[in-house]
C-alpha cells in the first residue's frame, strides 16, 4: 500500500476508508455518547437567533439540566 498523508484520507459512517476527493466535511460523529442538536429560529421571518442560551432538563432519578449558547447561525448542541 502506498504511503499516504493521514489529512488525504477519511472514514465513512460505514467504518470504510476512503480517499478525500475534493468533498467539504461538514460534521463528525460524535464518538463520546448522544449529541443533541438544534436551531433557534425567529418564528416570524425564521430567521436564526445568535447568543441565546438554550436549556435541556431531563427528569428523573438522576435529573440532568444542562445549557448551551447558540453560535451566529442559531445553531446549539447538547453533549
Amino acid at each position: 500500500m502506498k504511503k499516504k498523508e493521514a489529512i488525504s484520507l477519511i472514514y465513512n459512517t460505514n467504518d470504510c476508508l476512503v480517499q478525500k476527493s475534493n468533498i467539504a466535511i461538514h460534521h463528525l460523529p460524535d464518538l463520546r455518547g448522544e449529541l443533541i442538536s438544534g436551531k433557534v429560529v425567529n418564528l416570524k421571518d425564521s430567521n436564526p437567533i445568535d447568543n441565546t442560551i438554550v436549556s435541556l432538563s431531563i427528569p428523573g432519578e438522576d435529573l440532568n439540566f444542562i445549557t448551551a449558547v447558540a453560535n451566529k447561525e442559531g445553531r446549539f448542541y447538547f453533549k
